[in-house]
C-alpha cells in the first residue's frame, strides 16, 4: 500500500513537470535484470556459461589499465549517449524506457552466469567487485533515461505549440549529461583501479588459469 502511494505521488509529479519518476525506471531496470537472470537458467550447456564468465575475467586480466578503463566506460556511455540523442525526438519515448531494461538485462545475465558457473565463489566475487560499479552505473543510466524522456516530452509540447521554451532548456539538457558523463568517468576509473590491482586475485580465487 505504501509503495503504491509513492508511485501515485510520482505519477502526479510527472504530469506536473514532465519527468518520469525514478522509481518507475528502477522497476524497468530490475525487470530487465530479472529477465536476464531467468534467460540464463535456460539449459544452454555448462560449457557455454563457463566460457561467457571466463571471457569476462580473461579480458580484464589480459588488458592494460587503459584498455580496462575504456571497456568499463564504453558500455554505460553508449547507453547514455543513446539517451542524449533520443531526447531530441518526440516519438522516441518508448525507446528511452527500454534503455534501463536493456542495461539491467546485461547485468542480470552476467550475475546469473557467475553464480551458475562458480557457485558461492562467483556470488562473493560479484557482490564485492561487480555489483558496486553495476549499481552506480545503472543509476547514472536511469537518470540519463529520465532526462531524455523529459526532453522528448518537451519536444512533443513544442510541436503541439504547448511550450515555447528557449534554447536555455537545451543548454541545461547538455549540461546535465556532461555531469552524468563525468560521474561515469569517475566510476569507470575506480572500477579500473580495482580491476588492475585485484583481477589476478579474482582469477586465482575462481580457479581460472
Amino acid at each position: 500500500m505504501y509503495r503504491t502511494k509513492i508511485l501515485l505521488q510520482g505519477f502526479r509529479r510527472f504530469k506536473a513537470d514532465g519527468k518520469l519518476p525514478v522509481a518507475l525506471l528502477m522497476i524497468l531496470f530490475c525487470m530487465g535484470e530479472l529477465a536476464g537472470a531467468v534467460s540464463s537458467c535456460v539449459p544452454l550447456g555448462n560449457d557455454i556459461l563457463r566460457k561467457s564468465a571466463e571471457l569476462f575475467f580473461r579480458n580484464r586480466v589480459g588488458c592494460t589499465f587503459i584498455e580496462t578503463l575504456v571497456n568499463s566506460f564504453s558500455g554505460p556511455f553508449l547507453l547514455m549517449l543513446a539517451c542524449l540523442l533520443l531526447g531530441f525526438g518526440a516519438v522516441s519515448m518508448p525507446a528511452e524506457l527500454l534503455v534501463p531494461f536493456f542495461h539491467g538485462l546485461g547485468i542480470g545475465v552476467m550475475l546469473a552466469d557467475m553464480n551458475a558457473v562458480y557457485g558461492l565463489r562467483g556470488t562473493l566475487i560479484s557482490a564485492v567487485f561487480i555489483l558496486p560499479f553495476a549499481a552506480f552505473s545503472a543509476l547514472a543510466v536511469i537518470i540519463a533515461a529520465r532526462e531524455s524522456f523529459s526532453m522528448s516530452m518537451l519536444s512533443a509540447k513544442r510541436l503541439l505549440g504547448l511550450d515555447k521554451s528557449d534554447e536555455s532548456a537545451v543548454k541545461l539538457y547538455f549540461a546535465r549529461f556532461l555531469v552524468l558523463f563525468a560521474v561515469l568517468a569517475v566510476l569507470s576509473l575506480t572500477d579500473s583501479l580495482v580491476t588492475y590491482f585485484f583481477a589476478g586475485l579474482w582469477s586465482g580465487f575462481l580457479g581460472i588459469g
